[in-house]
Order: C-alpha cells, then structure tokens, then sequence
C-alpha cells in the first residue's frame, strides 16, 4: 500500500484482520480491541498519513493515465466509475475503498485517531479543488456531508470538532479553495451542512429539529460568505438552497434573546443589503439582479409562512388529486367567534398544500394560525412534506389563531416606507428586460 502498488487489496485485508481479530476478542467490549489495534497502527505507521499518501499517490497515477489518453487522441471516457486506471479494480471502487478505510480508521479508533487539518487540505485539493472528474467531487462531498452512528457519540462527522471549524472557516469561507461562482449544489450543500455544525458548536445556533433557531446572529459565522453564494452562484439550486437559508437565519430568532425591534433591525439590515447589491445591476447581470429581487421576495414570504412546495409532492398531488378525495370540516376557532368551512382534500395532497388552502379560505396568511389533526398539533417545518394519507387523518382540521404573530411587523412595510427603494424597483423597469421586468413586478 505505501508504494501504491495494490491499494483496494490492501486496504480490504487490513479492516478484515482487524474486524476478524475483534470478532473473535473474548472481551467484554469487543470495540476495545478496534481502537487499541488502529492506534497501535497509527503510532507504528503514521496509518493516516500512509493512507493521505496512498490516495495522493493514486490520484498521481491517475492524472499520467488521463494524460496518455489524450496524447493517444483516444475517445473520451464514458464511465469513469468502472475504468480501471492502475491495479485490478474499477475507479470508483478505489476510492471508494480509501474514503471507506479513513472511515474505518477514525470511527474506529472513537476519534483518538484523527484526519488532522494538513490532511483535510490536501484531501479537498484532490477531490474538490482539482478533481479528475466530477464523480469524484460528488463521491467526495457524499463522504464528508455524511452522518454516521458512533457507538457511544451518536450521531457524528468524519472530522473532530476542530477540523470541522478548519474545513468550515478556512476552507469552505475562503475564495482560494472554493470558486462560488461556479459552486455546485453538492458543495453548497457541503457549506451549509457545515454552516450550521460550526455556528451550532459556537453556540450561535439551535438546530436541534428541521427549524434553525438563531441564538447569537452577530456572532455567526460564515455569513459573508453565504451571502456571496447566494448571488454569485451560477446553479440554480445553489442559489436557491443558500437564499432559503439565509432567510431562515433572519427570521427565525430567539425570542428570549431578541425582541420585536432587534427583530426589525436585523430584517432592515438584510433589505438594506439586498437593495445595497441591486444597486451594483449593470448589463450583463441579469441573473444576480433577479437573484436579488427572489431573495426579497423570499422574506416576505417566509415572514407570512409561504413556502414552496417541493415539486415531487406536487406532482403526486396533480396526478392522483382526483382519486377518491375526502370531504373535510375546517374549524376555525377564533379568539371572539369561530368559522367553519369545508374543502375536498386529495389523501396524496401534502400536509402544506392543505395549510394553504385553510389559508386562502379565511383569508389568512399561513403563520396567521395553528393547524390540528386527530394526531395533534401539525408542525409546519416537520409535518408539511408529508402526505395526507400518511398522517393520522380525522375528517376534521382545527385551526387556531397564533398569536406570536404580528402583522404589523411584517417586513413589506420597512420596503414601502423607503422611496429610495422604490425609485431603484422602477428604475430597473427601464432596461428593456424581460425576465427582471416580471421579478420586479412580481416583488412590487
């Protein structure tokens, strides 16, 4: 393996010594074993290292192969992932193998033994910065987005808690290792993933469920960055992805630590900006202007609870919409008189797709209220992409008002009530475009 002769061999049979060798440990611990025999490789080998030059080694060999082939003015590959380029094995299964074997190694060894942060540079140099091919960057951000079940930590990363704040603030937040510009949606959802993790760890964030709760906003990290991937990306579901986020992270805050006018700042602030960057629109930048515009329009949105539907669900719901739908009572109780209606709802219909059309029935904006089933309260962040007919459905839905929202705080009017605004919207008006022409009415 050091000399990168047999690397998939050699990495299977060394987990296989080790997993055979702790089967047949008569300890009360079995996993006792693993860890002392990883850390008894790690301090005579340097194993970690052994395995970073292993795969720096084949990514050499790789790179020689790929330049033979264009020299020969052969046809381009088709499938990398079952290429062999060195040994006996197909591509994909070599590094799949030593991504599996650092894997291994780390959970294996309950983090005594680490990646280290030399090694996290040179891992995102190979698979991310300067990739062979773009299988590689997937398989690569599978491998460090993934979760994975520790015997006693529960659920955790490849990397300790000090090299996910390496990969996070000197990597991910730095322009020399990421171009996010041309980002993709696997790397930004690599930056997000991390996003959260770090600002968690600082003790700026609460993402104990699907709903981001922030803590400390000035305190957080990385959002300059966020707010450059947002706008400058150019694939669609990065931007998209990265504008739900930020929107969130305005939103959604304390309430012990921030009252109704921080509140107001911290939104202020965010169109501020958004208005300070459409400023910047010149010919050319359509994409980033209308970009803007969306990001606007998503807070607006989200202050009143709308959120898109996720379109396989609302596909199902197109598709199956008209079979056997249930007729069912909607009672509104409100705080001085209570409503009823009723609506024929589709069992493949989403849990959402029936939250706004309460909505639209009385009139409300969807955070206006609380919805409840038979099985009880209907968790808007939790519950909405599931489908009806996964959810214990009675033939009755209970709404109530929520009383934590405030429509006077709704962000529209610190955007109507400037006219420096305004006259930027309609300025953008006169450049003959299309598409920013129908977001900036869309916004207006």
């Amino acid at each position: 393996m050091k000399e990168c002769l047999s690397l998939y061999p050699s990495a299977c049979i060394i987990i296989s010594i080790i997993q055979v060798f702790e089967s047949q440990a008569k300890r009360a611990d079995s996993q006792l074993f693993a860890k002392e025999a990883i850390q008894h490789l790690e301090e005579q080998l340097n194993l970690v290292d052994l395995i970073i030059s292993s795969v720096t080694g084949y990514d050499q060999q790789v790179k020689e192969a790929v330049k033979v082939i264009t020299r020969k003015n052969k046809a381009p590959i088709e499938k990398i992932e079952d290429y062999i380029f060195y040994g006996r094995s197909a591509h994909k299964e070599v590094v799949e193998k030593l991504l599996d074997f650092i894997q291994f190694v780390i959970i294996g060894s309950d983090y005594t033994v680490s990646l280290k942060s030399q090694n996290i540079d040179i891992l995102w140099k190979i698979f991310v910065h300067q990739p062979n091919f773009t299988q590689d960057q997937t398989q690569f951000l599978l491998f460090i987005n993934q979760k994975r079940k520790s015997h006693n930590r529960g659920e955790v990363t490849i990397f300790t808690p000090q090299e996910q704040k390496h990969l996070f603030c000197q990597i991910l937040c730095n322009n020399s290792y990421v171009d996010y510009q041309n980002m993709s949606s696997g790397l930004a959802k690599c930056f997000h993933t991390y996003f959260r993790y770090i600002n968690r760890d600082e003790g700026n964030l609460d993402i104990s469920r699907k709903k981001v709760e922030v803590i400390d906003f000035e305190q957080l990290l990385g959002m300059d960055s966020l707010w450059q991937i947002c706008f400058d990306s150019q694939n669609e579901k990065a931007r998209e992805e990265s504008r739900e986020l930020l929107v969130q992270i305005h939103l959604r805050l304390s309430e012990q630590r921030y009252d109704a006018a921080m509140r107001q700042q911290i939104m202020q602030a965010y169109l501020d900006r958004a208005m300070s960057l459409l400023g910047e629109y010149q010919e050319g930048t359509e994409r980033k202007a209308r970009s803007i515009i969306q990001a606007v329009i998503d807070l607006l949105d989200r202050f009143e609870g709308k959120k898109p539907i996720r379109p396989e669900l609302k596909l199902m719901a197109q598709q199956y919409g008209n079979f056997q739908p249930w007729p069912i009572q909607i009672l509104f109780r409100g705080e001085t008189q209570n409503r009823e209606a009723r609506l024929q709802i589709s069992q493949f219909e989403s849990l959402g797709s029936v939250r706004q059309k309460c909505a639209a029935l009385f009139g409300m904006e969807q955070n206006e209220f609380h919805m409840q089933m038979k099985s009880g309260y209907v968790d808007p962040d939790e519950d909405d992409d599931r489908y009806v007919k996964d959810h214990d459905m009675s033939l009755q839905v209970l709404l109530s008002p929520n009383i934590t929202y405030d429509k006077s705080a709704h962000p529209k009017y610190l955007l109507s009530a400037n006219q420096v605004y305004f006259d930027q919207l309609f300025s953008l008006l006169t450049k003959n475009s299309g598409n920013l022409t129908e977001s900036v009415w869309n916004l207006l």
